[in-house]
Order: structure tokens, then sequence, then C-alpha cells
């Protein structure tokens, strides 16, 4: 009876730490730093925290990435559209939009190049300085615009009554017959 207690006991020890190396292991993972700290606290209390912890960082970082995104997709086409990446090729160009969550999939891109002439001669309507309102204007517009009339489009503006529009569509698309109507719509709207 002694030898087989002795030998259940022994069974159930060696049991119990091969259940418990699993915790051990995550507790490891989660806390090398603070494993010393949290020795007297219930592991599964200090995994929640942890867990818990990490979960709210998370949602933190993912409400920073959606409110930055559009401020690194603009930064990113400035770049673009004024030549700076000569040097990538068109397969990293395309992981690159992916990652900043552009549907680049059987896509095909058309750029537009839209320069803002004729304010000097309005005058009446605008002073000396409004320029930049203008073409501020005139940018929201073609961004408006743009969402009504494709899939994906990205406006830039450039600061000196330039601005670029990037456009995004599928080969199937009508795309270049949509530009133009768009184009002559766009004209016409900013004209107004």
């Amino acid at each position: 009876s002694s030898c087989a207690l002795l030998l259940a006991a022994i069974l159930s020890w060696f049991a119990s730490r091969k259940i418990y190396s699993p915790v051990r292991r995550l507790m490891q993972t989660l806390m090398p730093e603070d494993a010393a700290t949290h020795a007297r606290m219930d592991e599964f209390s200090v995994i929640e925290q942890r867990w818990l912890h990490l979960y709210g960082e998370s949602h933190a970082l993912q409400y920073t990435l959606s409110e930055q995104l559009p401020q690194v997709k603009e930064s990113f086409l400035h770049q673009l559209f004024q030549g700076n990446m000569y040097a990538y090729s068109e397969q990293e160009l395309r992981k690159r939009m992916e990652r900043y969550q552009w549907s680049m999939d059987n896509c095909r891109l058309v750029v537009l190049y839209i320069q803002l002439t004729g304010i000097s001669s309005l005058e009446g309507k605008f002073r000396d300085g409004d320029e930049s309102l203008v073409s501020f204007a005139a940018v929201n517009i073609m961004g408006e615009m743009a969402a009504e009339y494709f899939r994906q489009a990205e406006s830039i503006h450039f600061h000196d009554l330039t601005a670029g529009l990037l456009i995004m569509g599928t080969p199937e698309e009508q795309l270049l017959e949509q530009v133009q109507t768009f184009a002559e719509e766009l004209t016409g709207a900013i004209n107004r």
C-alpha cells in the first residue's frame, strides 16, 4: 500500500508538472522580466492582466494607424508623383500600396495632373493671396467628384495651384472613357 501510495504521489507530481509546463512557458513568454514580481500572484490572473493590457495597446495602435493612414498615403503619393520612387520596381510599389490599404489586384492606374490657371484674371472674386484657398477648394471638389466616379481615387494637393489624382480601376472598366468624362465635368465644376 505504501509503495502504491508513493508511486501515485510521484505520478501525480509528474502529471502536475507536465500540465503546468505550458502555463509556465506562457508566463515566461508574456512576462520574462516580471516573473519574480508576479511569482506570488495567480498565474491566470497575471495572464489575464497582461492580455487586457496588450489588447488595449493593440486597439490604441489600431486607432493611431487609422488616424495617420491618410497622411501616410498622401506623403507616399507626393513622393511617387514627384519621382522620388523611381528606384522601386512596379511590384515593390504595388506591395507598398497594398500595405497602405489600396486594393491593387488586377488594377490599372491612371494619373491626372491638374493645373489651375486664370485665377489672376478673376479680379473681384478673389483677393491677392487667395490662391492657396482656391487650390485647396478645387482639390476638395476634385476628391469628392472622383469618389462618385471611380471605385478608388486619391487626390493630392501640391500647394502650387496644381493637384494630382491617382485613379485605380480594373482592366474591364472603360477607365479612359470614364476619365475623359470626369475631366470634362471636373473642369466645368471648377470653372463655375
